[in-house]
């Protein structure tokens, strides 16, 4: 049976809530723009640092964004299954710490591909408009530290 931890279980309490929070706010892409939904749903994920919607704080709260219910309960899913041992062995300030680094790993790279895409790939400018969100890049962390940390372990997933 699977224990539920500290920082796993605060970390997904965060990311439902934000969804939730979010939802409420409206989404702009389906035409349901409110004053309310700029302010927040779509402010909250993270354009590219030339975009006219960038803002600083998105470099964090992009991680706790989700697009659909599906995308939201698949990351969580991961976290759910493969944080606990993570966090049991390194304790609770060094795995918060690894999600945190490979989140902003994760951030990194698409910044890199943003910055070829747009100046090498011949992009267009726009694309800077389009957000990034999600836990994804942290829980594909998570996801690696597992498997290098216990490789042996067999995981069922049916």
């Amino acid at each position: 049976m699977i224990r539920l931890s500290g920082v796993v279980k605060h970390l997904i309490i965060i990311n439902v809530l934000f969804f939730f929070a979010t939802q409420l706010m409206g989404e702009p892409a389906y035409g349901n723009i409110t004053e309310l939904s700029q302010l927040g749903r779509m402010r909250l994920a993270l354009y590219y640092p030339s975009s006219p919607f960038f803002e600083p704080f998105q470099l964090v709260t992009h991680m706790f964004m989700h697009a659909t219910l599906s995308h939201l309960f698949f990351n969580m899913m991961g976290l759910f299954f493969f944080g606990p041992p993570l966090e049991q062995i390194w304790g609770e300030k060094k795995f918060l710490i690894y999600y945190f680094i490979t989140g902003f790993g994760a951030l990194g790279i698409y910044l890199l591909s943003k910055y070829v895409e747009l100046n090498y790939l011949g992009a267009p400018i726009s694309t800077i408009n389009i957000p990034m969100l999600g836990a994804s890049g942290a829980i594909s962390g998570v996801v690696i530290g597992y498997a290098m940390k216990f490789p042996n372990s067999i995981v069922q997933l049916l």
